[in-house]
């Protein structure tokens, strides 16, 4: 197809043509020919020029021939005219089709048609096959820019260049095509401007071979660097881009050279074209101009200059494009780190970052291979800015440069204000004073940062020449803004994260103060740590409402930013808040201090009331008054006790738990060498009185015994108290069968009764003693009747027994003698019975008839025998129980005089077995009571102050009737050896065990 070159080109060659023939034609008909057969020759010789001349003449002076002549012009005119459509066949197909070959074909035709045309015709005709010539030069030309245009396409820039080269160079694909060079050089130019334009052509084809072995060593170190991104050093793959860059560089100097030389060729074609008619060039200057710079009629980039664009533009591209990718891609994720708060790991990501954008910006602007990177450079010029194509590629690489250098500063912020949001990290007065300067410097760094971002970008709007986004490029500074309130928020939050902890303190220490601390396994009072700590709390949410206030005042008067600002608003209310609940929270801890410090003086009272009691106990052991001493220091044991409640003092604590409790096992131990008197004086009484038949007295004075051997011996049992009372008891049981206590509900009545009794024998016993025995057997009858009612429910009544006995003996003498010895024969009798209950009968059958006749034969003897038996008297003992008992006397001697402490209890077995055998062993009594002398008392006073906690729980549970619960507690103290020694515990255990079941 034409372009609009070739259609311009081809019209005028078409009208000169025409203009030819027709002039030809026209000067063809203004000759005459004589002789018509002279035309005729002519014709038969396709001389129809000469032949026209002749005809004509004829035509005009033979009118005798005009007939002929006209139909031999008319034969002539035909053939022209078969030559004139002929000719504008050739000139549609040589400049419409471009069938060169046709075209060749025709002028054949042409030549044979008229092997002898006019002059005119003859150029044209010659001018035709010049055209065709230059046709074919033309198409082959096009075919040759094609074929570098499909190498263009397909990336292969060096074959496309070695195609114009060729075409430079005189040929291609050995061709030899000139382009009309030679016609060029011989006809059209002349000598000055042919150096000018040979040398010009001989640059251009030299240097773009250079630029292609260069631009191929461009390639490996191209790939090289895009081989580094990613995975190299900032270090490496900035010596890689330096040595891609220092490459770019060569190649723009010979691009720029080659342009130079470009002009030349450029400035004389437009010249021909401005100075031609037909507004047309030399054709060889025309076509190497295109070689070099394309051709006009193609949109598609294509020539010399343009392949060595692309080549460069290229590679710089393709680096350029992955770098800006790698740093994007390092910049978002940074980016995100940096929203997620993760500064440390997104200000190195930034870094690596800021690396590539450096880079991007060498790549960017390749002719500055060392410009400025911080700061970052502005790239002005007096007389403007530096306007280069890759321009607007630098300016967004700096831009993004600086959001990475904006991002980096805004890390380090954060990391300042992040460390005193540690989890877990209490903030103190300290950190608060370090925090607030911080703060405030941070916020007027930021700032800073604002400003420089509203200054650059102020310069961005004035490149109106240059790609700008206003919101994308200005967006930093919102987020600026919304960083400080961001970090506002931050400190704001560490001042509701240290309110919060000191909430939580207070919270804990209020719990602490209440219910004290558990430490090992035992709950303890603080209550001078609590207010030690209550202090603390109150100094910390002053300089915390101190730190709101000053924040508050400094952005009012730095709000210029803020001023429509929502986090600003909400961080002010937020501030409000927080110091109205700091000062209402600062009373709570106020009233809890104050709680504190009463438990602080009540524990001090207490323990000066134990100091007290202590020092008075420790006088009145010096005056051997250990009972009182022992209440006193029992005083002593609750006062410290209750100091404790209050506050725990590991003085109080070792006096409590370690030195009464020392000092209660001294008193024990002083006061059980009088105990030891005391019991075996007691001992000594109550036998003295068992024998009298003082059975009351012997029992309450062996039961003295008792409890006072319990003042230090606990519940270790002394066997000869226990013996004795054996003895006693089973007297006072007997003697409790024979008499009716005052205190038994029946003994009125009884009473009464045996009065009423009493008085019937009376007056039976008068009538009988006056003869009048029949009414004397009537009061014995009513009398019987009276004593039988009693005997019913006392049945072993000494008095109502006895008073039956008497009646018998008035009433029936032989009776009575008959029971009497009945009575002694059955004592006799039950010598060797073990039956209790029958030996007890008779017994006070015997004591009934003692009460009548003491003097009874064999009654004494009876009775007696009796008592030993029943346990009412104590066998004298038997020579060989005396031995033995001394025997066990002298082995028990021999350990405690040879000192063998561990032996002592055996010794202690030993005298007790002694006594026994025989109870009026005295050495063994004494060495009994040296023996208890130096074993340490089984009995304690006080226990210590988390134990007697324990066992009034345990107390209370137990009344309460918790007893399951109780017994828990029990145990738990029982398995403490020194409280199975404290009487109150041994008591609450039995009566819980007891109840328990």
């Amino acid at each position: 197809m034409f372009t609009d070159k070739n259609r311009r080109f081809t019209g005028i060659l078409l009208i000169l043509l025409l203009m030819t023939v027709i002039s030809a034609f026209l000067s063809a008909s203004g000759q005459q020919e004589s002789r018509l057969d002279e035309a005729k020759n002519l014709i038969a010789e396709k001389k129809y020029n000469e032949a026209l001349l002749i005809l004509s003449e004829i035509i005009k002076y033979n009118p005798d021939q005009y007939e002929e002549a006209v139909t031999l012009s008319n034969q002539i005119l035909e053939i022209r005219n078969q030559y004139n459509r002929m000719y504008e066949e050739l000139i549609t197909t040589l400049y419409v089709d471009q069938d060169v070959e046709k075209g060749i074909e025709i002028i054949k035709r042409l030549e044979d048609l008229d092997p002898n045309p006019n002059d005119q015709t003859r150029k044209t005709i010659a001018l035709a096959k010049d055209a065709s010539i230059l046709i074919a030069n033309f198409n082959y030309f096009n075919e040759i820019m094609d074929k570098a245009l499909v190498f263009i396409n397909e990336g292969k820039y060096y074959d496309a260049l070695s195609v114009y080269t060729a075409c430079l160079a005189g040929g291609y694909d050995g061709e030899g095509l000139d382009f009309n060079r030679s016609v060029f050089y011989s006809d059209v130019i002349g000598d000055i401007e042919q150096e000018s334009i040979r040398s010009a052509l001989t640059t251009i084809e030299r240097d773009t071979m250079i630029y292609g072995m260069k631009g191929k060593t461009l390639d490996e170190a191209s790939d090289r660097i895009l081989a580094a991104i990613g995975g190299s050093t900032g270090i490496e793959m900035e010596k890689e881009l330096d040595s891609v860059i220092g490459l770019l560089t060569q190649l723009s100097d010979l691009s720029g050279n080659i342009e130079k030389e470009s002009l030349i060729v450029n400035n004389l074609n437009t010249r021909y074209r401005e100075s031609s008619y037909e507004n047309t060039a030399p054709y060889f200057l025309n076509t190497m101009y295109q070689v070099i710079d394309g051709r006009s009629s193609r949109e598609e980039e294509e020539g010399i200059n343009d392949v060595l664009r692309l080549i460069a533009d290229g590679k710089r591209k393709s680096i350029k494009e992955k770098i800006t990718e790698t740093g994007g891609a390092l910049f978002t994720g940074a980016q995100e780190e940096f929203l997620a708060r993760e500064y440390e790991s997104a200000r190195e990501n930034l870094g690596t970052a800021f690396t590539y954008y450096k880079l991007d910006m060498k790549i960017s602007y390749f002719n500055e291979a060392k410009i400025p990177l911080n700061p970052l450079p502005d790239l002005r010029k007096k007389d403007g800015w530096l306007m280069l194509p890759q321009y607007p590629d630098f300016m967004d690489a700096q831009e993004a440069a600086r959001k990475c250098l904006t991002y980096i500063d805004l890390s380090r912020y954060g990391e300042i204000i992040g460390k005193y949001s540690e989890k877990d990290k209490k903030v103190t007065i300290n950190d608060l004073n370090r925090l607030q300067p911080e703060i405030v410097s941070i916020v007027n760094n930021i700032k800073g940062i604002l400003e420089d971002w509203d200054n650059y970008i102020k310069k961005r709007k004035q490149e109106t020449t240059l790609r700008y986004n206003e919101t994308e490029t200005g967006e930093i500074i919102n987020f600026c803004i919304s960083t400080i309130a961001s970090f506002l928020k931050d400190n704001y939050g560490i001042l509701d994260a240290v309110y919060d902890d000191i909430e939580k303190d207070y919270e804990s220490e209020k719990v602490l103060l209440a219910e004290g601390e558990e430490v090992d396994n035992l709950v303890r009072y603080y209550p001078q740590r609590r207010l030690t700590r209550f202090k603390g709390m109150q100094e910390l949410l002053l300089v915390l409402e101190a730190k709101v206030n000053e924040l508050k005042d400094y952005l009012k008067t730095n709000d210029q930013y803020f001023e429509n600002s929502e986090d600003m608003t909400a961080i002010n209310s937020r501030s409000d808040t927080l110091v109205l609940n700091s000062a209402e929270l600062r009373r709570n801890i106020a009233d809890q201090a104050a709680i504190a410090e009463d438990h602080i003086f009540q524990a001090g009272k207490f323990k000066k009331e134990g100091d007290l009691r202590y020092g008075e106990a420790m006088s009145l052991v010096k005056n051997l008054k250990y009972e009182t001493a022992r209440q006193k220091i029992q005083i002593a044991s609750e006062a410290y006790g209750n100091s404790l409640k209050h506050q725990e003092d590991p003085e109080v604590r070792k006096l409590r738990d370690s030195t009464l409790i020392a000092f209660a096992q001294r008193i024990t131990v002083l006061e059980n060498e009088l105990v030891i008197k005391d019991v075996r004086k007691l001992i000594k009484r109550g036998k003295n009185q068992y024998s009298n038949g003082l059975y009351e007295d012997a029992q309450d004075t062996l039961l003295q015994a008792r409890t006072r051997w319990e003042d230090t011996q606990g519940n270790t049992p002394n066997e000869e108290i226990d013996v004795w009372l054996a003895y006693v008891l089973t007297a006072l049981s007997i003697k409790s069968a024979r008499v009716i206590s005052e205190k038994d509900p029946l003994y009125k009545d009884m009473s009464q009764l045996f009065n009423l009794a009493k008085e019937d024998y009376t007056k039976g016993r008068s009538l009988y003693r006056q003869g009048e025995k029949t009414e004397g057997d009537g009061y014995f009858a009513r009398a019987n009747t009276k004593l039988l009612n009693i005997l019913l429910s006392f049945p072993f009544n000494k008095d109502a027994r006895v008073l039956q006995l008497m009646i018998q003996k008035e009433n029936d003498q032989e009776e009575f003698t008959r029971n009497f010895a009945r009575a002694i024969n059955e004592s006799l009798a039950s010598k060797n019975s073990n039956n209790v209950v029958e030996l007890r009968r008779i017994y006070n059958e015997l004591k009934d008839l003692e009460e009548i006749d003491p003097r009874y034969p064999k009654l004494a003897n009876a009775i007696y025998d009796l008592e030993l038996r029943l346990g009412l008297r104590v066998k004298p003992p038997d020579p060989q129980m005396v031995r033995e008992s001394e025997v066990l006397t002298r082995n028990a001697r021999k350990i405690v005089d040879n000192r063998e402490t561990e032996k002592y209890s055996i010794a202690l077995n030993q005298v007790n077995e002694a006594l026994k055998k025989n109870p009026d062993n005295q050495a063994a009594k004494s060495l009994k009571d040296r023996i208890l002398s130096y074993i340490e008392p089984s009995s304690v006073s006080i226990i210590s102050e988390s134990d007697m906690r324990e066992y009034r729980k345990a107390e209370q549970l137990h009344i309460e009737g918790r007893y399951l619960e109780a017994q828990r507690i029990i145990d738990q103290l029982w398995q403490k050896a020194s409280n199975r020694r404290y009487a109150p515990l041994i008591k609450l255990k039995t009566r819980n065990e007891a109840l328990s079941v």
